[in-house]
């Protein structure tokens, strides 16, 4: 699991780079580009989170437990997030 995680965030990290190289031969602004890489980066290792966040199968307070041991959080208020519809 641990590769496989590992695999993941440097898939991530190459097409986020690979991305915005791209950028860099058409913007002149680097910190742009910059802080574009680091938003998609940010985006991507988030999803999973949010994801569960929206999930109807998962209690309110085992997503807050999941998020919190995974990224070093805790919740400022109960109703800061809301949940969406399964589409």
């Amino acid at each position: 699991l641990i590769k496989a995680l590992t695999k993941h965030s440097e898939n991530i990290q190459n097409n986020e780079v690979a991305s915005a190289l791209k950028r860099f031969s058409k913007e002149d602004n680097i910190e742009k580009v910059l802080k574009s890489l680091a938003r998609g980066i940010s985006q991507k290792y988030l999803h999973g989170a949010f994801n569960l966040l929206q999930s109807e199968t998962k209690t309110d307070a085992e997503v807050e437990t999941l998020i919190s041991k995974l990224y070093g959080v805790r919740s400022t208020k109960k109703d800061n997030y809301e949940k969406k519809p399964h589409k």
